[in-house]
């Protein structure tokens, strides 16, 4: 109608009438997290806000698929190592809890030697073998499991041959490994480091040089998960002596140390001044004698066994993570001003992630914005959990890509280390939009990413014609939990079932750019001349 056409152009003209900045207006009648409307840009003028790692998008393996005998996980196969090498350069964390229970042993003839063993014997292969993500109630059971045998403190074995297929493999494919110790080695008060000792020594037999390491997993939390308490300031002491041990190598006295790897911020309120997660971090600290290269921490949105699919497009949950980075930030900035922060363990959901939401095209909201928001607060690096097992991996039980595999390739292929101010303030809204330079391309590229969870399309509006390259992802037949997702429209497959296939943009020369709802997307302005790029 006249009047629908009269208003939508008065919108469109609030909008270029915006700074040279983001600026949203709402055009819809659904509540304040509505962002669906004009959106404006001026790519060219977004100023620089932070630099990140080009490992800054990375990935994990628990240790406890080391105890279980590596799973279904093939480090020879051809589609594994195409699907890892899109993720390159990144970290390969071989962490978690169940790090707190290995040993590692460098012959296997030594295994009549020792008590561990070589997997958790108390676990049937049926058990050991059966698909996570098959169905909730595998995972429920194999989580159970798992919790019970982290309360018994089962331990096991780690050899020098599983480490140096580990090593192989992350050499293969541009990944650095980043070796989570066991912090339970203790001897009396302190870290007993003769286990550590024998690592590096087989390391060092073998020429393994890139490999970064960490001690100990969620440490404030060793008493809900092993039964064992363990004081902040001895375990910065431990960071000291860990280091120190590093430097006395040739092949490892410049390797990077991070930790520790709290969790619990989620449980911090902004209405209590004392949050005891980073109390727990200030006094580790306060001991380690400033030898941590990078401070971790650890974040999850929900628990998987009760998490629904109106949680991953609640925007309230989504604004969690905000308050968090927020609360991190300015904590270290003020406890170890200029260490670097990292997220060292993320994903959607806890205890293995929620079946059929964290392996689905849903989850990609979550974990776009969160690359997103991590970015802008100027974290270097953001650790997936995990790269296979579990319902919130990249790869599901057959090593295939689940849709979050997809988001993640094309964020390497495309998203820069410069990060880009938008101005705009996301909290609250569906839509959600970033902004780097390109990662490649003419100089001056921009790239803007995000997405759409609401219910009205949104417009993005640059003011002038000029080429954008676009690449939009959307779940098969339009369904969020949909494992299928679509480029452009066309089905995202392996070629022949082991190699990855080109990821091609639609180009188009234009002033705006639709991004309709339930839609990611990722759009190149090669012509932005933004001189921060």
């Amino acid at each position: 109608t006249a009047d629908t056409m009269a208003a939508s152009a008065a919108a469109l003209k609030i909008g270029l009438l915006c700074s040279m900045l983001l600026c949203s207006v709402l055009l819809c009648s659904v509540p304040v997290s509505c962002y669906d409307g004009v959106l404006s840009v001026d790519v060219g003028q977004l100023d620089q806000i932070a630099t990140v790692s080009d490992r800054f998008l990375s990935v994990a393996i628990d240790s406890h698929v080391v105890a279980e005998r590596w799973k279904n996980f093939d480090f020879q196969s051809e589609k594994v190592l195409n699907m890892a090498a899109a993720l390159a350069p990144a970290y390969m964390r071989l962490g978690g809890t169940a790090a707190d229970l290995l040993t590692f042993v460098p012959n296997t003839w030594d295994l009549g030697n020792i008590p561990d063993k070589l997997t958790w014997n108390n676990l049937t292969s049926s058990e050991s073998s059966r698909p996570w993500c098959s169905t909730s109630k595998n995972g429920s059971i194999e989580n159970e499991n798992l919790s019970k045998l982290y309360k018994e403190r089962k331990k096991f074995v780690m050899t020098g041959k599983d480490l140096e297929t580990l090593y192989n493999f992350c050499q293969a494919v541009g990944w650095s490994l980043l070796f989570d110790l066991n912090v339970l080695k203790r001897k009396r008060k302190s870290w007993d480091s003769g286990n550590a000792k024998q690592l590096l020594h087989y390391a060092e037999r073998n020429d393994f040089q890139n490999i970064s390491f960490e001690l100990g997993n969620e440490p404030n939390s060793l008493k809900h998960h092993l039964n064992f308490t363990l004081p902040a300031r001895q375990l910065g002491k431990d960071f000291w002596k860990l280091k120190a041990l590093l430097k006395q190598s040739t092949f490892f006295e410049n390797s990077t140390l991070v930790g520790p790897d709290i969790n619990g911020v989620r449980k911090c309120s902004p209405l209590h001044k004392k949050c005891k997660a980073l109390t727990y971090l200030e006094k580790v600290l306060s001991t380690s004698g400033g030898v941590l290269d990078a401070i971790t921490w650890h974040q999850y949105y929900l628990d998987g066994h009760t998490a629904n699919l109106s949680q991953f497009v609640d925007v309230n949950v989504l604004d969690q993570l905000h308050y968090q980075l927020d609360l991190v930030t300015s904590f270290t900035q003020t406890s170890s001003p200029g260490t670097p922060l990292w997220l060292g363990e993320t994903s959607s959901a806890y205890g293995g992630g929620a079946h059929g939401l964290s392996n689905s095209f849903v989850a990609g909201f979550n974990w776009l914005d969160k690359l997103g928001q991590a970015a802008k607060f100027g974290h270097q690096v953001v650790i997936r959990q995990s790269f296979y097992h579990g319902c919130y991996a990249l790869l599901d039980e057959s090593l295939n890509p689940y849709p979050d595999f997809w988001l993640s390739a094309l964020y390497k292929i495309l998203v820069g280390k410069t990060v880009l101010e938008t101005g705009v303030d996301n909290k609250g809204k569906t839509t959600r939009l970033y902004a780097h330079c390109a990662k490649n391309g003419v100089p001056g590229s921009v790239v803007i990413f995000g997405f759409n969870m609401g219910v009205e399309m949104s417009k993005l509006t640059s003011g002038k014609l000029q080429q954008v390259e676009g690449y939009i992802l959307q779940p098969a037949d339009g369904n969020l939990q949909s494992k299928n997702v679509l480029l452009n429209g066309k089905t995202l497959e392996l070629v022949e079932g082991k190699r990855m296939p080109k990821m091609n943009p639609t180009v188009t020369l234009v002033d705006q750019i639709l991004l309709d709802k339930n839609t990611i997307g990722f759009w190149v302005l090669p012509n932005a001349g933004n001189k921060q790029c």
